[in-house]
């Protein structure tokens, strides 16, 4: 098992623990942003699984039907991932506005800290491992989790001040509107997932100027190469490129091919994240 689907599997059990730990505190609690939250923290755990199975597929080896390999089935399952966090969104809304009876324990509050910890652990460690492999699944993983962290860790305090001051009932109302808050994040994340994905699935070109810039530079040092253009397509943890390059029209067909083999040596050596590279010739 590679570090990217081991990262994704620790994931999965940290959240599935967690979103049980929050349901019950939720339920035991009637706080109706902590039960929204462990619905979010199951969307995580969804994202883990559709995230596993995604990042399998894509390290299949290219053949004669897939000649670029199967990168983009990552963002065939982000966009899975994006249409499941949409509909948990719309439930944990409707959860809002459920009239519920506090009760709050001390086991609660150190449950929930457990989970806080456990998360931020999750959210170092995937993001960490995700920036390594440029893996942009184990990096929006990273985020949501940090997202979590976030909306439990202000949950918590509302509960304690609801608990400190059990006559000020605006505790209750900042409860519900955390829950609401909870659900346009969840559906605003869903929406930059969907398009992102769609976008890239669709092979819009990606505009990553630094990296181009990078390339432009190593190839426009090769003699005899005046670099036109560079676009970048990503392929899930990877990058297509394709280089418009000019040469002079009394180049000869060896020096051509050497050419060539010299771009694509060149641009492996320097490890930019790019598997294919196709060069277009332009005459001057």
């Amino acid at each position: 098992m590679n570090q990217t689907l081991s990262t994704l599997l620790f994931s999965m059990i940290v959240d599935f623990f967690v979103f049980l730990s929050k349901l019950i505190c939720g339920i035991v609690s009637g706080s109706n942003a902590l039960i929204a939250d462990s619905f979010y923290t199951f969307s995580n755990f969804i994202t883990d699984i559709l995230a596993s199975i995604g990042t399998k597929l894509s390290k299949k080896r290219p053949n004669k039907t897939h000649p670029f390999g199967y990168g983009k089935v990552e963002y065939l399952a982000s966009i899975v991932i994006g249409f499941t966090i949409l509909i948990i969104a719309i439930v944990i809304f409707l959860l809002s506005f459920l009239e519920t009876k506090r009760s709050y324990h001390l086991w609660i509050y150190l449950i929930l800290g457990i989970c806080i910890i456990c998360k931020s652990f999750v959210s170092h460690h995937t993001l960490k491992i995700g920036k390594k492999h440029k893996s942009d699944i184990l990096v929006s993983t990273a985020h949501i989790a940090s997202i979590d962290i976030i909306s439990t860790t202000c949950i918590t305090i509302i509960m304690i001040l609801s608990q400190t001051f059990p006559s000020t009932s605006i505790f209750l109302y900042i409860d519900r509107i955390i829950s609401i808050f909870i659900s346009y994040e969840i559906l605003r994340l869903a929406y930059r997932m969907l398009k992102e994905n769609m976008l890239a699935i669709i092979g819009e070109v990606d505009q990553n100027e630094a990296l181009i810039k990078q390339i432009e530079k190593v190839v426009e040092e090769i003699p005899h190469v005046d670099l036109v253009q560079v676009q970048l397509i990503k392929y899930g943890s990877y990058y297509k490129a394709s280089l418009k390059i000019a040469l002079s029209p009394d180049i000869t067909l060896k020096q051509l091919l050497r050419i060539e083999q010299k771009i694509n040596r060149t641009i492996k050596k320097k490890k930019f994240g790019i598997k294919y590279t196709t060069i277009e010739i332009i005459e001057e």
